[in-house]
């Protein structure tokens, strides 16, 4: 029942399914399309199809990669026809199968069958499992929420069995974790600060969870370390140097919990602790402050572009004054429904004398913990994916054994039954209401136009190297960074700046430029052949105004975090990226004239909307035109350009110099049409004669050889008129 309401859900717009859309999925699908038309499971160590001209390393671990990758070759086999299809659809059957083995698990422990009974009705698709769970949605999110939930259930059975075997499946399903997924370690450092809470407050569940964790981590860093030895040549060296820091790290933490579960919590040992997560820190940032602050920026998200990133912005943000508290609540609604108000009962309330078990316990921590880090940062509801909402079977688990405590005497039990029923209905029609919408606006980021935009790109403009082959690219496109994945995966071309952030010092030092020979210098140098713009997408203040910040970095692919007070720019109105977005190249703004390098070769726009909704620049040199006029007086020439039937003017004014000549760099060239674009036969040219002292008008013919290679315009080409 569960796939089709999936599928259904991710419809895009007026009848488009099953278009890749997620960004950072598009990232994954890339890269195994490329590994397949090589015939190889292997994927380049290095990629310039996100910061190009420079490479970054991937870096990625491969467990998730080969998943992908054996899966699409399984789908191939089954069905090359739907293959496509079939490999689109791995996070639904992931997402799907996470629930099956929840619930049977709760079976195993033997819970209620109330809470069995609500635990089902919480995994129902809800916008936290659509996150993760919906069709074509290829980050690691689903495999990493299932891998997370049987480390947790593992824990769950050892907690009130004992019995090893769960500590060898529990460190095989956080081996799976470690080699899946980069940031892996943060969930570690999570677990290992429950583990540092727990013992802190000598809690019941102290001794048995530590020993758990520690011996999982102990496996788990085990796996990886033999993974990366036995196959360097498939983890790649670049993977080898990931496997050593992630390794290393959780080789301290495995230590780390061993050594607590061996002393008992004494005030001196605590303040000694504590004392040394203070000192710790203030060490590193004094050895190294830039790498300390780069750190601090992007785990904690005080860097300006991790601030502005939808999924790492706090489900509640107390902070921000323009938030009305009607779209903070509607917010948290979406995501969590409207029990979430009713959350403190499982804060305070307590189900351990109904369910006597101590791995209910440990569920209800985990569920507390999920849910506070998704309120900090919206993310995090991924982590446990589609049983981010189990907080709901605990509420309407206590509410209705309290019920039934309470009025076990003065109610029959038909009455008892008939009111049980009426409330997990009226909860499953309210808290399900705001999520079954949710389902049709799943993603949404890409626009048809937009998708339009890409194709166009493919077939239009020269193929590069690089994507099926080892070469490097040839060129590359700028555009907004978050457009990068969506340009590699559909068009096939590299890009200056994508989704994980590399290369967006070039972009923002581009973009911020103040007059077009900067930026023109700037694309030049960084190999820039392309500029696609979206100017009917809004981007705020807050958005671009840090982007001058990156122009004192070191040059390179990456980009330090900058500091959470870093100055903000006011004059992003009068910016290279503002002036194409805005002007289209065709008229003054700050430091910009008229465009001499900078043409528009595509442009198109959704349905009834007035302006352009994508726009791609070609860069050229320009065709060099030169007028002997008046000196002291203005020359102009103008072009008629019809983009997709909106007519747009190319008037272009020069002022004659002392020496009696007025100098044009033309972007355009006549009778230029590739179906998109097309512009009049001849260019109009007007000045006051120097010898006659009168205005003359005429034509001038521009080829688009010359516009290309930036040639001078052959006096034969300008027909005058008296």
């Amino acid at each position: 029942m569960l796939i089709p309401i999936w599928l259904c859900s991710n419809k895009i717009t007026r009848g488009t399914f099953f278009v890749p859309a997620d960004p950072d999925s598009l990232f994954y699908c890339r890269i195994v399309d490329q590994a397949l038309q090589k015939g190889s499971e292997k994927y380049i160590d290095y990629d310039n199809y996100g910061n190009f001209p420079y490479e970054f390393k991937i870096g990625y671990p491969r467990l998730y990669y080969w998943l992908l990758y054996f899966y699409k070759l399984v789908c191939t086999k089954i069905s090359p026809k739907n293959s496509e299809f079939l490999f689109l659809l791995i996070p639904v059957l992931t997402t799907t199968l996470t629930a099956i083995i929840i619930v049977i698990s709760f079976c195993f422990f033997k819970y209620p069958i109330l809470f069995i009974v609500l635990t089902a009705f919480a995994l129902l698709p809800s916008f936290c499992a659509f996150s993760v769970g919906s069709f074509a949605k290829l980050d690691y999110d689903h495999v990493l929420s299932l891998y997370l939930w049987l480390w947790l259930l593992s824990s769950m059975f050892y907690q009130d069995s004992q019995n090893k075997k769960w500590l060898y499946l529990g460190g095989v399903f956080a081996g799976l974790v470690l080699g899946s997924w980069i940031g892996s370690l943060l969930i570690f450092t999570v677990v290992a600060l429950v583990c540092f809470g727990l013992w802190f407050f000598n809690s019941k569940l102290c001794e048995k969870y530590l020993l758990f964790c520690y011996s999982t981590f102990g496996i788990a860093t085990l796996i990886n370390a033999l993974i990366i030895l036995v196959s360097p040549s498939r983890y790649g060296t670049v993977l080898l140097d990931f496997g050593i820091i992630h390794i290393s790290a959780m080789v301290l933490e495995t230590l780390g919990i061993f050594v607590l579960s061996k002393f008992k919590a004494t005030n001196k040992i605590r303040v000694l602790l504590l004392s040394m997560a203070v000192i710790i820190p203030s060490i590193y940032y004094l050895i190294n402050p830039s790498n300390f602050i780069d750190l601090i920026g992007k785990v904690f998200g005080t860097d300006p572009i991790y601030v502005e990133i939808q999924e790492l912005q706090p489900l509640i943000d107390l902070k921000n004054k323009t938030h009305s508290n009607t779209a903070i609540f509607s917010k948290a609604i979406v995501n969590y429904g409207f029990l979430f108000f009713l959350f403190p009962i499982v804060l305070f309330g307590s189900v351990k004398r109904d369910i006597n078990k101590d791995s209910v316990s440990l569920l209800k921590l985990w569920t507390i913990i999920v849910f506070l880090a998704g309120i900090y940062q919206c993310r995090y509801t991924r982590i446990f994916g589609i049983g981010s909402c189990i907080y709901e079977a605990f509420i309407l688990f206590y509410c209705l054994s309290r019920f039934k405590e309470k009025f076990r005497k003065k109610l029959k039990p038909l009455t008892y039954k008939i009111i049980l029923i009426f409330c997990i209905l009226l909860s499953l029609l309210v808290v399900r209401y705001t999520s079954m919408i949710s389902l049709f606006i799943q993603n949404q980021n890409i626009r048809l136009s937009e998708l339009e935009a890409f194709h166009w790109i493919k077939a239009n403009t020269p193929a590069t190297s690089g994507y099926y082959d080892t070469n490097k690219p040839e060129y590359g496109i700028l555009a907004y960074w978050d457009f990068g994945h969506l340009i590699n995966y559909y068009a096939h071309r590299p890009v200056i700046a994508n989704n994980m952030q590399n290369g967006v010092k070039n972009m923002a030092a581009i973009f911020s430029s103040k007059d077009e020979e900067t930026a023109y210098k700037l694309c030049e140098d960084l190999k820039v052949k392309y500029v696609f713009m979206a100017p009917d997408r809004v981007l705020f203040p807050s958005t671009i105004d840090y982007w001058p910040a990156y122009k004192e970095q070191e040059p390179g692919p990456g980009y330090k975090a900058l500091p959470y007070n870093v100055e903000r720019s006011k004059d992003y109105d009068k910016w290279f990226f503002t002036w194409l977005n805005k002007c289209f190249g065709l008229m003054g703004r700050g430091g910009f004239g008229v465009t001499s390098h900078f043409r528009i070769i595509f442009g198109n726009a959704e349905r009834k909307s007035p302006s352009f909704s994508t726009l791609l620049f070609e860069r050229v040199k320009g065709a060099k035109l030169t007028i002997k006029a008046k000196p002291d007086s203005n020359a102009v020439v103008s072009l008629r350009l019809n983009v997709r039937g909106k007519l747009l003017n190319y008037f272009k004014v020069s002022k004659v110099s002392e020496n009696g000549y007025a100098y044009f760099t033309l972007p355009y060239s006549c009778y230029f049409n590739n179906r998109i674009v097309r512009t009049s036969e001849l260019y109009n040219i007007s000045f006051v004669s120097h010898e006659t002292d009168k205005k003359v008008v005429g034509k001038v013919l521009v080829k688009e050889e010359d516009v290309i290679m930036g040639n001078e315009v052959a006096t034969g080409s300008i027909i005058m008129f008296k």
